[in-house]
């Protein structure tokens, strides 16, 4: 069944990278980065969260949401030590995991529903 998740993943980014070659008249090398960045900060359906999220237990801050705090001057003045934010982080990362354990629990619970035979 990986096998199966791994090659329709495939399928999906291609079917990306052809529509970034034909709505930019680049090639497909050229769009790989923004593609993989664009895929990896969409919110998973099964998991409740973006792989990125997950893996650095925030969202994603991309190059528009940079440049949108620059011009705005956004960030936040309140830093706050290494300690504290190991603490944070830590505390994020346990809480995004077990969310996204009990998304995929009842995924799988829906699933498993759906094979059932009726009768």
């Amino acid at each position: 069944e990986s096998q199966g998740a791994l090659e329709r993943w495939h399928q999906t980014f291609k079917t990306m990278l052809k529509k970034y070659c034909y709505s930019t008249a680049r090639q497909w090398d050229e769009g790989v980065p923004f593609l993989l960045f664009a895929a990896r900060e969409a919110s998973q359906e099964s998991l409740g969260y973006s792989p990125a999220q997950l893996v650095f237990g925030h969202a994603p801050r991309g190059p528009l949401q940079a440049l949108k705090e620059s011009f705005l001057e956004t960030q936040s003045s309140n830093k706050m030590n290494v300690n504290e934010y190991v603490k944070c982080f830590r505390s994020r990362l346990r809480f995004a995991n077990k969310i996204a354990r009990e998304h995929l629990k009842k995924r799988a619970e829906g699933d498993e529903k759906q094979l059932r035979p009726k009768g």
